[in-house]
């Protein structure tokens, strides 16, 4: 369903001139200009069955990892503390994981509805997808 969002969120911004056309071309998706590994944050708003739902995507390097929550460097130099609950779905690697295989170093990117905790955090190693 996310996903679905991200699909249309780019379809409007494409429709709107979002990126310009010569950027596009020289990429392959707008998925890949907008959310790709350049991407410090993003929120995306979605109403479903008449409830709004902030999503807030963080993505960056691990600092720090403790039991309620990931520390993110982002991009930009900022510092994120994301909440984390027993719920949280880990994929570490394209595989689906645990809380303890995500180690500082590693590039993660966290969705959250609001200030809720994460519900995925997708982590890897530098220079690995």
């Amino acid at each position: 369903m996310i996903a679905a969002a991200f699909g249309v969120a780019l379809t409007v911004g494409a429709s709107t001139g979002l990126g310009g056309s010569t950027e596009l071309t020289a990429r392959r998706s707008l998925g890949e200009l907008y959310l790709g590994p350049q991407m410090a944050r993003a929120e995306i708003v979605l109403v479903r069955k008449g409830v709004v739902h902030d999503f807030r995507l963080d993505q960056g390097r691990v600092v720090a990892v403790g039991p309620g929550a990931l520390e993110l460097a982002e991009r930009d130099g900022a510092r994120q503390a994301i909440p984390l609950s027993p719920s949280t779905t880990f994929i570490v690697g394209g595989a689906r994981a645990t809380l303890a295989d995500v180690a500082t170093g590693m590039v993660a990117l966290t969705v959250r509805d609001g200030d809720q905790p994460a519900q995925r955090v997708r982590a890897h190693l530098p220079g690995r997808p």
